[in-house]
């Protein structure tokens, strides 16, 4: 399962980069999953993840590291987006 670790500003920046382009998107094979979310979740000090939420049978949620969600969508990774954002 990848995971990368990003500072608070970064991780804002790719939740508002990606929101508009995954929230509502469904991955999964047997089962589909809608991603209904995307946020940070602190890891450490300082250093947070993202994650992608999915309702799973009414309140139950389920998520997914971002990276790990857009590999499976065929989607640039957020280290492509941040490249570009400070060359």
């Amino acid at each position: 399962m990848k995971t990368n670790l990003y500072s608070l500003e970064d991780s804002n920046y790719i939740i508002n980069y990606y929101k508009d382009i995954l929230i509502g998107k469904e991955i999964g094979s047997s089962i589909k999953l809608r991603i209904s979310g995307i946020n940070t979740e602190k890891y450490e000090t300082n250093k947070y993840r993202i994650i992608c939420n999915f309702k799973l049978y009414g309140s139950f949620l389920v998520y997914q590291s971002i990276e790990n969600v857009l590999d499976k969508l065929n989607l640039p990774q957020p280290s492509e987006f941040l490249k570009n954002l400070n060359p």
